[in-house]
């Protein structure tokens, strides 16, 4: 049984946490130069004095507990954290913190990070004096020294010429214990006829207390099924959300052997996915998003070489994944602006969700703030808590020297269905 006095040092830390996540929470408009890319951290406030001071106490406070032995104590600082920072019902916080805790011990127990390490990852490299190179923020991938062929304007497409439709799907979250009756539906558009279909990820509900593997492959499985019985010869290109693994956010590295490894995950993915992807992409498949703060499994490296032959056979590319760029470790998003910026002339979209926000981010020149020179199309989500929607794309593809862009204006549809609190049945739903 913990003394009254530790639980209020556990107490007094876990509000001083909550006081430091609800610092104000400027986004950027726009997806500048590496340089500026964090620049809103400042000017938000989040790096001020206070609020550095106050994590590096807090995570002084948890180190000491894992230091002293008493990490029995910190499940219980991350309840009231959840409790007070999220308001989540004790119910919530008690099954996250349950599933996560064994990932957390194995991960702190490979590795120290003292107070500057964990703040500075949080509030931005001002919080911390870090001296351990995995660490640098600003870590840097390894660009061809193939130089980077003129930019040129992007042509309208050519009259009359072939458009290819893309549907795109994200952040579904699927609620599995569902009951008819309990939610309303809705009469999505089902008469369109795609030429691929892309998801950026997350088909899981938000149940993430009690979510099962067992749950999140059959998840998986049922939806490409539908996608096959459905769209039987229509191309599917999928990103990882971060709801896909148990607990939520977590996906070890590939040297994790064990039950901690990503093995019940992976190879099912394959099996699911096998239909759409090349058998010698095999590789790249269990080959997702890691851990490692710098370069997992040189992934990055793996994307520099990949544009770079598309770039050298004249061919154009479009980027899925979850997460926009901007939302990122800063590292990573340091050297995904870099690449973007590198290979302009051959990425022609860059595609994500996440957010749950039908939204637009634009890539600026480092060298001329004034020029844009990549689009990022962040789709909303499927989740009924909002306004359910995807996208349909017509791209300029499909022909000799197509631009491959996604058009913009009249050539651009979005569906939206507006919910309304109606019961399983009601066809007077407006769609």
């Amino acid at each position: 049984m913990a003394t009254k006095a530790y639980l209020n040092v556990v107490l007094v830390g876990s509000i001083l946490l909550a006081v430091l996540m609800n610092a104000s929470d400027a986004r950027p408009a726009a997806f500048n130069a590496p340089s500026n890319h964090y620049n809103w951290l400042s000017s938000s406030g989040r790096l001020q004095g206070l609020e550095c001071s106050l994590c590096k106490d807090f995570v002084a406070l948890v180190r000491k507990a894992l230091d002293s032995g008493e990490s029995s104590y910190v499940p219980e600082i991350a309840k009231l954290v959840c409790i007070i920072k999220y308001k989540e019902a004790a119910q919530v916080c008690d099954g996250v913190v349950t599933l996560w805790r064994p990932i957390f011990k194995f991960a702190i127990d490979k590795v120290y990070l003292s107070p500057e390490n964990v703040c500075g990852q949080y509030l931005g490299s001002g919080c911390s004096n870090s001296t351990i190179p995995e660490l640098n923020y600003y870590w840097n991938v390894t660009l061809p020294s193939v130089p980077k062929p003129p930019v040129t304007p992007i042509q309208p497409p050519t009259p009359g010429a072939r458009r290819l439709r893309v549907a795109h799907i994200s952040d579904v979250h699927v609620d599995m214990l569902y009951k008819v009756g309990a939610s309303a539906d809705c009469g999505l558009p089902t008469c369109c006829r795609f030429d691929a279909i892309y998801f950026t990820g997350d088909l899981p509900d938000h149940h993430v207390w009690e979510q099962t593997r067992e749950q999140q492959v059959d998840i998986y499985r049922n939806f490409t099924a539908l996608l096959r019985k459905y769209f039987p010869n229509v191309a599917f290109v999928a990103a990882l959300g971060n709801h896909e693994s148990v607990p939520v956010n977590s996906f070890p590295p590939r040297y994790i052997k064990g039950n901690e490894s990503m093995d019940w995950y992976y190879p099912a993915l394959w099996e699911f996915l096998s239909p759409w992807v090349p058998s010698d992409q095999k590789e790249n498949v269990l080959k997702w998003i890691l851990q490692n703060i710098t370069d997992p499994d040189d992934q990055l490296q793996w994307l520099i070489g990949v544009l770079q032959r598309a770039e050298s056979n004249g061919e154009k590319v479009h980027i899925l994944g979850h997460i926009p760029s901007s939302e990122l470790i800063k590292g990573y998003s340091w050297n995904y602006f870099k690449i973007a910026e590198r290979y302009e002339s051959t990425i022609t979209g860059h595609f994500f969700g996440h957010t749950h926000h039908d939204e637009l981010g634009v890539y600026f020149d480092p060298a001329n703030t004034t020029r844009a020179f990549g689009t990022a199309y962040i789709v909303g989500s499927l989740k009924t808590d909002g306004n359910p929607s995807y996208r349909v794309y017509e791209v300029d593809g499909g022909y000799a020297n197509a631009s491959w862009q996604p058009c913009t204006g009249d050539c651009k549809r979005q569906f939206i269905c507006r919910m309304r609190n109606m019961r399983s049945g009601d066809d007077s739903i407006p769609c």
